[in-house]
């Protein structure tokens, strides 16, 4: 065998073999078992072996380059050739017609990761250890078909679309080129997405550039090129001219966006000549629920509507134009046993067939969905699917004759009890002959230091986490009809910041879903929202409980501890997130603002860099945005508008890039600019809030004070219920030294969060100024006990000591901001209310705590 892919762990090789010839052994035995179990399953064989799907030799297509297209979310019934007659879909349906396509192609799984780790290996999900998506990782023991050709001699390239398949999930193995560079930049204003994606045509533009520059430098050696297509996948959003022409079914827009952009690879290889000689596999990874059986999406169900996929195949000369495989069921893990087969190499250690192979005529294929227990604490499902039928393993077993209910519409088990019964011991058999640890799995590795630390601080109850996930699990099509509305309800509302409404909706699906870790970070977010720390981090702390493994929970545990003033535990959460996912960006953000907490730039400017090296895909443009901050408050105005400009060029919607670059203009003069660009920021992203306090600020500027308050009290109706707004209402006030008006906003806010430590600094900044001293003391003095950090209140409390001459009492309280950084000399000394401290022999005892001004 050559040698393996550069860079992996050659030295496998001899215990590949010896693997090999083991698991070929324990194959015959396995595939003696099942025949038994599909004996009585059938009876014995009444006709002769069933022809070969194929009807060429193996090795046919010897020295072909193989071009792998997969189509992401995308149902087999919504393509032209499919029968679909409102499809737009001409390339596919092209290379359909002349060559072969598999009417009955099913995936194993419906989910983006482990649906492409099985065709990529020819191994159902139990086998490799990958069962969803962002939790697991391919191992580097499983061989790809990247890997394979590879060792033939193969030039490897891939180009994805999103970041669910990003290469930290293991799927780059055996590929020379694995781009993946999907960054933020090609997000569309006001489409939301769960995770950076970009277009076909960005894949393809891709692809096209690798190829022309293959068959430039190596136009003797042969090519595998695998592309990914996400389009069909939420948000439909596809682009013009088929947004307008597919406005009633965006679903169909995307796939015809998508069929346009897999013509354009297709032309290209016929101009460059190759298409003769090369093998085109186009293929679905699952489908999409789209309303049926209750399911809008994917991953919970695993009916036809998300398991059956678009197959074709294309090889001129080959075979003859037309080939309609329908007689038997083919699955997506098929794939790689067909291509090795047809390039002549050995199809061993595979769960998939070969289509070039017979196929027993009732052949039944593995599926499974494990996201209902993973993510919401319901029953995972598992089945078998033949030519005919579906035998579903659920805590109400279901069945199906695909021939007379081909929706799946009624479960027909108690009409077929004989058949359920053999299906479902065959399924058992197969399930059993699973490994029970496949080496994938997910990549946390909880860190015992670092829970224990979080236990001992009480951000962390005794129960070991995943303990409450135990005992029986409702059936997911049960769940589905009762509360899935109601939690895409649940998430509408928390996305659009409808706080207020959400939590007494979420707190009563939960009453039958306490295992849903799903609610409980939205319950947490919501929470989070209305200022109810505490509470947010009780519900933090249970999806802890239930989903140790998502690192998501540990970074927004850390965000909790840091809003409650808590560092320490902060840190420690942050290390628990380290050892669950090292690779995962936000988590040096948050130690960068740790370190500025604590006055050290230098290390949160390293904390900076180390996250878009870690996380370049989605942390590159954020990095950035944070150096500038850091940046600006080192008084670094170059260096901080170059990092602006650099998170811009990453990411030209990153919130973060926009704040700083309208800060930038702010700076420089240029009100309306800042205006412009601060504009840009849409409701809901991170810096939103922050940009309508500065567009407040420039229209203060530029003299346009109602367009101030306009700012503040489209916020206020924007976030209704929340404090914040109404603060920054007084600010304006204050400004336009309205301040009656000022302190009715500040009085406001308070009723709304009576913590709120800057709106009681900001209330007795108003009433000092109005002339009610004693009342502006109780609040200066509220806001310190609320957060001693609050370094407003801190200096105005200052100001008051000196002002009285209790310049002890000042200095005291000089000596403890310094100490903990909440103030500096160079503060202190700007200040010309402090004046007769500077001026006191006794402030030369504090240069200690001078720094050295910046560069």
């Amino acid at each position: 065998m050559a040698t393996k892919t550069p860079g992996r762990r050659t030295s496998q090789g001899k215990k590949r073999a010896r693997r090999r010839r083991l698991g070929v052994f324990i194959g015959v035995v396995l595939i003696v078992a099942l025949a038994a179990a599909v004996y009585q399953l059938m009876g014995p064989a009444s006709e002769a072996v069933p022809p070969k799907a194929l009807a060429v030799k193996p090795g046919a297509a010897r020295g072909r380059n193989v071009v792998l297209i997969t189509l992401d979310t995308t149902r087999a019934d919504r393509i032209g050739c499919y029968g679909y007659e409102a499809a737009e879909t001409p390339n596919l349906d092209a290379l359909a017609a002349g060559g072969v396509r598999v009417a009955d192609a099913v995936t194993c799984v419906p989910l983006t990761l482990p649906a492409h780790a099985a065709i990529l290996t020819g191994r159902y999900p139990p086998r490799l250890g990958v069962r969803d998506n962002g939790l697991y990782r391919l191992d580097e023991k499983h061989h790809t078909l990247a890997e394979r050709l590879k060792e033939k001699g193969y030039a490897t390239a891939a180009f994805i679309a999103a970041f669910v398949l990003d290469k930290r999930y293991g799927l780059d193995q055996g590929f020379d080129e694995y781009d993946d560079n999907v960054t933020l930049k090609y997000r569309r204003p006001g489409v939301r997405q769960a995770s950076p994606q970009r277009p076909a045509d960005a894949v393809i533009d891709s692809a096209l550039t690798w190829l022309d520059d293959h068959c430039r430098r190596n136009p003797q050696q042969p090519f595998f090129m695998w592309v990914h297509l996400f389009d069909a996948h939420t948000p439909y959003a596809p682009p013009e001219p088929f947004r307008s022409r597919f406005a009633d079914s965006p679903y169909d827009g995307e796939i015809a966006f998508a069929d346009q952009q897999a013509g354009r690879l297709i032309e290209r290889l016929r101009e460059l000549g190759r298409i003769e000689q090369s093998l085109i596999v186009v293929l679905g990874d699952h489908g999409e629920g789209l309303g049926q059986h209750h399911e809008p999406g994917h991953s919970l169900l695993i009916y036809d509507t998300t398991m059956r996929v678009p197959l074709i195949l294309y090889a001129p000369k080959l075979w003859p134009a037309g080939v309609v495989v329908d007689d038997r069921v083919v699955a997506t893990v098929d794939v790689m046993a067909t291509v090795l087969d047809l390039i002549g190499e050995p199809v061993e250690e595979l769960d998939g067939l070969s289509l070039l192979q017979a196929a027993a005529p009732d052949r039944a294929v593995y599926m499974e969905t494990l996201s209902p227990r993973l993510n919401h604490g319901w029953s995972a499902l598992f089945g078998l699917r033949t030519h005919r039928d579906k035998y579903i393993e659920a805590p109400t077993p279901e069945y199906y004759d695909l021939r007379t209910d081909p929706a799946e519409a009624r479960n027909a088990l108690d009409d077929n009890v004989a058949r359920g019964n053999a299906l479902a011991n065959l399924l058992e058999q197969m399930r059993a002959s699973f490994p029970d640890d496949a080496g994938g799995g997910p990549t946390v590795v909880p860190d015992s230091d670092a829970m224990q630390k979080l236990q001992a601080l009480g951000y962390l109850g005794g129960t070991p986490p995943g303990a409450a996930a135990a005992g029986p699990r409702p059936d997911p099509k049960d769940q589905i009809v009762k509360y899935l509305a109601e939690l895409t309800k649940a998430a509408q509302w928390v996305d659009q910041g409808r706080f207020a409404e959400a939590v007494p909706h979420i707190r009563r699906v939960l009453e039958d879903n306490l295992l849903d870790a799903r609610l409980w970070h939205l319950l947490s977010l919501a929470q989070l929202g209305l200022g109810q720390l505490e509470q947010a981090l009780a519900s933090r702390k249970k999806t802890i409980e239930l989903q140790p493994e998502d690192v998501v929970h540990w970074i927004r545990m850390a965000h909790l501890q840091l809003a409650l003033g808590d560092r320490e535990a902060a840190a420690a959460a942050l290390d628990q997130a380290v050892a669950v996912d090292p690779d995962d960006g936000e988590i040096y953000l948050l130690r960068a603002r740790l370190a500025a907490d604590a006055g050290d730039f230098e290390r949160a400017l390293l904390e900076c860099r180390q996250a878009r090296l870690r996380d370049p895909t989605r942390h590159t443009a954020m990095s950035f945005s944070a150096a500038g901050s850091l940046y600006d408050r080192l008084n670094r105005p170059r260096d901080a508008k170059e990092a602006y400009e650099r998170a811009y060029a990453a990411d030209p919607l990153d919130s973060g890039a926009l704040l700083g670059l309208a800060r930038v203009a702010a700076r420089e003069g240029r009100s309306r600019r800042a205006t412009e660009v601060a504009n840009r920021i849409l409701p809901g992203e991170t810096q939103w809030f922050s940009s309508r306090l500065l567009v407040a600020r420039a229209y203060l500027d530029l003299g346009e004070g109602e367009n101030a308050i306009r700012t503040m009290t489209d916020m206020i109706a924007a976030l209704p219920g929340h404090a914040r707004p109404q603060n920054n209402l007084g600010n304006v006030y204050f400004r336009l030294d309205r301040l009656d008006e000022a302190v009715a906003a500040y009085e406001t806010a308070l009723k709304l969060n009576p913590r709120y430590a800057k709106a009681h600094y900001n209330l007795g900044n108003a009433l000092e100024k109005t002339g009610r001293v004693d009342q502006a003391l109780r609040h200066y003095r509220t806001a310190v006990e609320i957060d001693p950090r609050q370094t407003g209140a801190q200096i105005a409390l200052t100001r008051v000591d000196t002002r009285a001459g209790r310049l002890a009492e000042a200095f005291r309280r000089l000596e403890t901001l310094l100490s903990d950084g909440v103030a500096t000399l160079q503060q202190i000394e700007a200040d010309p209310e402090l004046a007769p401290l500077v001026a006191d022999p006794r402030f030369k005892q504090l240069e200690r705590f001078r720094k050295p001004s910046a560069p």
